[in-house]
């Protein structure tokens, strides 16, 4: 025997008042359906949403007597409805919202609202399934706040429908308190869309990398929405206002998108800065060894002036110097090469980050640009700071080729030494004109 069975005869009685919220009684005439659920009464024997306690067909009482029902029977009944079970008779919608399986978050498998006579079921009989819906959001967003408090308040009567939010904030050290009343007026309430609720809900929810950042926003959003008022009328507030809640929501969490992106961006501009400014010291301080050959090479010069020196040592220096000022060279322009490619990185970074300068603050903006002039200076810096280590590569190689010049009579004494030196007239060819062309 199911309630369906029971709302069938109270039908057949024409809805008679309940008196004293358990008996209804009346007559009625034997229809297939109502004979069938009549027998289903008849044949509890306890238990169940209901049970007859008096009932008469064609004169015969059926407490005490066997008798078949047929179509087109009278019958005459008294039923009680069973108190103690969730599946029963409920008076109106309030009296529904405020039994204990809906403040829970459960919405009974069958239950009958007497003041619509509207039947539901979980089988399908559902006499006003917009209402049935309703419930079930009604439910899922009680479930959902349970869920999500910190606590129950443990202090009051019905701790279990009192539930305690704090909030993220610590400027907001008052904590929000929902107690979990329901009322007609929620039966209208847009509940269309509790994504905000339910999505913090699931399992695959909690792996997520910004979880945590998004309950903190619930729990802010909240506190905001109903800071001062009641319990009662916070609860109240929160369900029937959903949508404008969820506006509340969803603007704090554009903040916070809107802040972690730009706290994003200017790391990664920062990062791209930091690499490339790594990037250009490496171009000049790989030739800081190389600069320390220069002093070497004066000192060679000074060495010409000696006087044991002869045209030969002279000679050999020279070359040892020329030599050296073009290995300088080959160095500065390959750290040129290097200084290219960082130039060219430039370009590459500042057009990635310029697709996204709209969407970014101005005090971004003004740090994107800034970065941008100091890399440009750098870069010019480093230019010119390979310039004039390419240049003074040169110098010790041209004073000592003046001074060779100058030692032997402008360079005649050094065409008769090289005539009688055929084996180096050919390499002293080779680096003078590699030399000259490097200039």
């Amino acid at each position: 025997m199911t309630l369906d069975n029971v709302v069938a005869i109270y039908r057949a009685l024409g809805c008679p008042d309940i008196q004293k919220r358990q008996f209804f009684s009346g007559e009625f005439v034997a229809t297939e359906e109502t004979s069938v659920a009549f027998d289903a009464l008849l044949s509890n024997e306890g238990g169940g949403p209901a049970r007859v306690t008096e009932a008469d067909c064609d004169g015969v009482n059926l407490i005490l007597n066997k008798h078949d029902i047929t179509v087109g029977s009278k019958i005459t009944a008294k039923i009680r409805l069973a108190g103690n079970s969730l599946e029963k008779f409920y008076a109106s919608y309030g009296d529904f919202l405020s039994s204990s399986s809906i403040k829970q978050g459960k919405v009974p498998a069958n239950f009958y609202i007497i003041e619509g006579d509207d039947f539901f079921s979980s089988e399908g009989n559902i006499d006003n399934e917009a209402r049935l819906e309703q419930f079930n959001a009604l439910c899922e967003v009680i479930r959902g706040l349970q869920e999500l408090a910190h606590y129950h308040d443990k202090d009051v009567v019905d701790a279990q429908n009192k539930l305690v939010f704090l909030s993220a904030e610590e400027n907001k050290s008052c904590p929000v308190v929902l107690d979990i009343c329901l009322r007609e007026e929620m039966l209208t309430a847009d509940l269309s869309d509790i994504s905000v609720l339910t999505s913090l809900l699931s399992d695959e929810a909690k792996l997520e990398a910004h979880y945590e950042p998004r309950k903190s926003i619930f729990y802010s959003s909240l506190v905001e929405f109903v800071a001062g008022f009641s319990p009662e009328v916070a609860f109240c507030k929160l369900v029937e206002n959903w949508p404008d809640f969820t506006d509340v929501y969803q603007k704090n969490h554009s903040t916070y998108l809107s802040g972690f992106a730009f706290h994003k961006a200017k790391k990664e501009v920062a990062e791209s800065e930091i690499k490339l400014a790594e990037q250009l010291s490496k171009v000049t301080s790989e030739l800081t060894g190389k600069l320390f050959s220069i002093p070497v090479s004066v000192a060679a010069i000074v060495a010409m002036f000696h006087k044991d020196s002869s045209l030969v040592t002279n000679m050999l220096v020279v070359l040892g110097l020329v030599l050296t000022a073009i290995l300088i060279v080959g160095v500065v322009i390959n750290q040129r090469n290097q200084l290219e490619s960082v130039k060219q990185a430039k370009e590459i970074v500042e057009q990635s980050i310029e697709g996204k300068k709209s969407s970014y603050p101005d005090e971004l903006n003004d740090h994107i640009d800034k970065m941008s002039r100091r890399l440009v200076d750098n870069i010019a810096t480093a230019g010119r700071w390979l310039f004039v280590f390419r240049t003074l590569a040169w110098v010790p190689a041209l004073i000592a080729v003046v001074v060779f010049y100058a030692q032997y009579s402008n360079g005649a004494l050094i065409q008769n030494t090289i005539r009688s030196y055929g084996i180096l007239s050919s390499l002293v060819k080779t680096f003078w004109s590699w030399a000259v062309s490097l200039l």
